[in-house]
């Protein structure tokens, strides 16, 4: 590797460091202080990084011309998946007040008292299955996760959250109805199938064993 591309790979990789340290710090802040809803935390941590990002930047010779790459190349471009997503929000919504989830419950929790301890195997691979065949992970977050929550699990409440976060990442990455894996497919210009999983199947898997592991010791 080029001196010159290995300090410009090192400066990017700070930056993005930088990144997430400033969101986890703002969202942190706003939960110490009660600040809105937690969605709404995160969007205005958000909007204050990339605020200070802007401005840090506002002077650079370049400025205004990679705003319109941006604006050419990564809004008006996914544009069409906003659709999608407040669709997928609004269905998520509905299944919630719904009542839908309570008539699922009785069954869940038969097979359940079946499986016993296996259950800490077969909640994340049945959530990433249910992702993979078509369920987004966001709508699967919120069917899942209140169903789970009112049945007598043979896991400590820590352990089924760990389970389902780690689903949940899982899915996102795997799942090629994905917003991050749809938008990365676009730009890239291949099939969301190969995106999700020829590139980033071996990686999840790792995760996914390993957070199994994690969430077996923590209960």
């Amino acid at each position: 590797v080029a001196p010159d591309i290995a300090a410009s790979a090192a400066r990017q990789s700070v930056h993005i460091v930088l990144v997430v340290l400033g969101l986890l710090v703002f969202v942190s802040f706003f939960e110490v202080f009660s600040v809105g809803s937690g969605a709404g935390r995160i969007l205005l941590a958000g909007l204050l990084v990339a605020g200070i990002w802007l401005w840090h930047y506002r002077n650079h010779p370049q400025f205004i011309a990679a705003l319109r790459r941006h604006w050419d190349n990564g809004i008006v471009k996914a544009v069409d998946l906003a659709v999608l997503f407040t669709a997928m929000g609004l269905f998520a919504g509905a299944i919630d007040h719904s009542g839908i989830l309570i008539q699922f419950q009785p069954v869940l929790q038969n097979g359940i008292n079946q499986l016993g301890a296996l259950s800490i195997l077969v909640i994340p691979l049945v959530y990433i299955l249910l992702a993979i065949a078509g369920i987004h992970p966001f709508i699967l977050v919120v069917i899942l996760g209140k169903v789970l929550m009112a049945l007598a699990l043979p896991l400590s409440p820590v352990s089924l959250a760990l389970l389902l976060l780690l689903a949940s990442c899982v899915s996102f990455i795997v799942s090629p109805f994905a917003g991050m894996v749809l938008m990365t497919a676009k730009f890239l210009n291949v099939r969301p199938v190969e995106v999700a999983w020829k590139w980033n199947a071996g990686f999840c898997t790792l995760f996914l064993v390993e957070g199994i592991v994690f969430a077996c010791l923590w209960n």
